[in-house]
């Protein structure tokens, strides 16, 4: 049942009603995509309010609806039981309500296209952009895009680029040869993914005194090279060296230099 809450002054009250007790206007020159109004109404479903208030007129026909049909809708779809407006009880005549109509759907203004994209790209979570709600189909609003066998993909994408020494940047195509991979293509990965390998970027910097990252991942493609080793001649059996060890260390002392020895032996037999 519609109530007052909040006498306004000036003709203006502020009324709590339930979505199914205001009329829509028969014309509504303010059109929602589908997909928009879908997203209001999650957001409403999901948070149980509404963050801006309709406006509505008392007439005859009771409770109608000026300006916030699509609020209305989208609180109706959410199943809000009730939600507040702000009512004119003035007794607005139908030129009038038309008046406010147009005028309310105008007042909102026109967005700085290049203001809103730099508030768009500081949105860094992918719900609250979707949230926004911002037309990406403008032209001024650019979001990059990758191609992966001729599959084009419109996501919101942080690039990464890492520059190499020549020399540095034929060590790492060559860890990468050896893995089957070219460092020519591009990579998609999921950022749970991308998180530990930066973790593991700055601890091996920490610990061998690196600070640039090409020369972070040459050492990375080095500590590669040496696990994989030379291939090894097709029409013999071998084992991983690490596979032996079960990790890429010992500790120095009387073990160390007993495997020292060994390998020296080996070595000298050409048997690794």
């Amino acid at each position: 049942m519609a109530e007052s809450v909040l006498d306004l002054g000036q003709g203006l009250e502020l009324w709590r009603v339930s979505p199914d007790e205001a009329h829509e206007q028969n014309i509504n020159a303010r059109a929602m995509p589908k997909q928009m109004l879908e997203r209001l109404t999650a957001t409403i479903g999901r948070d149980s309010r509404l963050e801006s208030l309709p406006f509505c007129a008392r007439t005859d026909n009771g409770i109608e609806i000026v300006s916030g049909h699509h609020r209305f809708r989208a609180a109706r779809a959410a199943g809000m039981k009730d939600l507040y407006v702000l009512l004119d009880v003035t007794g607005l005549n139908r030129d009038q309500i038309r008046a406010k109509q147009l005028a309310h759907n105008a007042i909102e203004g026109r967005d700085d296209e290049s203001v809103l994209r730099q508030i768009y790209q500081a949105i860094e979570d992918a719900e609250a952009k979707l949230e926004a709600y911002v037309d990406l189909s403008m032209d001024d609003v650019e979001v990059p895009t990758v191609e992966i066998d001729n599959v084009r993909l419109d996501l919101d994408l942080k690039s990464v680029t890492i520059n190499f020494m020549p020399t540095e940047r034929e060590r790492f195509q060559e860890a990468l040869d050896r893995m089957t991979l070219e460092s020519d293509e591009q990579w998609l990965a999921e950022r749970k993914l991308f998180e530990p390998f930066i973790d593991l970027v700055q601890q091996l910097g920490h610990e061998y005194d690196i600070r640039a990252y090409g020369t972070i991942l040459d050492k990375m493609a080095e500590i590669v090279r040496q696990h994989l080793g030379e291939p090894p001649p097709e029409d013999e059996e071998v084992v991983a060296v690490r596979d032996l060890l079960g990790r890429a260390w010992i500790r120095k002392g009387k073990g160390a230099n007993q495997l020292k020895k060994l390998v020296e032996e080996l070595r000298k037999e050409n048997a690794i």
